[in-house]
């Protein structure tokens, strides 16, 4: 993810760039749909995995990392920045600070569930002809 595009989370908003997200989805609502469901259905196994290296103390990096591509199709956010915190923490060696991004990281992931889970029904309820 490009570092530039991440500004401090107090700058971004909470909630979804859905423009952005379609747009990277090419405009087309089912592959928003799929790209949504997926980084649903994955985002667990991404998180249990950074847990896991954080208790065995290795492949930390690898495992942000992995997180960090599947929420690239969210943009940038809060969720942006604290990743790339993350992962320089990590690479700088800074445990402490990794601790504190990582419980920051799942906070903000668990707000983005419900946001996705919208978005999801949003794009996939039928639309009704306007009267």
């Amino acid at each position: 993810m490009d570092q530039t595009a991440c500004k401090p989370a107090a700058f971004e908003p909470a909630t979804l760039d859905c423009d952005y997200i379609l747009t990277h989805a090419g405009g087309d609502p089912d592959l928003l749909l799929r790209l949504c469901v997926g980084l649903l259905d994955e985002m667990p196994h991404r998180t249990a995995a950074v847990e896991a290296a954080l208790r065995k103390g290795s492949g930390i990096e690898r495992a942000v990392q992995q997180l960090r591509n599947s929420l690239e199709i969210l943009g940038p956010g809060r969720h942006c920045y604290t990743v790339e915190t993350l992962a320089l923490a990590i690479r700088d060696g800074r445990s402490r600070v990794v601790r504190s991004e990582w419980r920051r990281l799942k906070r903000e992931l668990a707000e983005l569930v419900p946001e996705l889970q919208r978005l999801i029904l949003e794009v996939s309820s039928p639309r009704s002809p306007v009267q």
